[in-house]
């Protein structure tokens, strides 16, 4: 999970230096074909940002419900746990 949160990150640095590309671009020709060239770039990376941002809203989510099924888990053991203690009081 830290590998998308830094990949994330990452692609947020790299749309920000994008960005000043195109605030910064001089207004010949080439420029116009730079310009649309990091635009099309600014969006394949905010596309792939928002499918990373909701990749890790879904790793995020399974590892809350692992983590209530484990809490879960640790119930019911100490339920058997405890009531094994009160049958071996009871039979001694």
């Amino acid at each position: 999970m830290e590998n998308l949160k830094e990949l994330e990150r990452r692609i947020k640095v790299a749309l920000d230096r994008v960005s000043e590309g195109l605030e910064h671009g001089n207004n010949s020709h080439d420029a116009s074909e730079r310009e649309a060239a990091l635009q099309a770039e600014v969006d394949a990376l905010s596309e792939q940002n928002a499918k990373l941002s909701a990749l890790l809203a879904e790793l995020e989510q399974d590892r809350q419900a692992e983590a209530d099924e484990l809490q879960s888990l640790y119930g019911k053991l100490a339920e058997v746990l405890n009531s094994s203690d009160a049958e071996l009081e009871e039979g001694a």
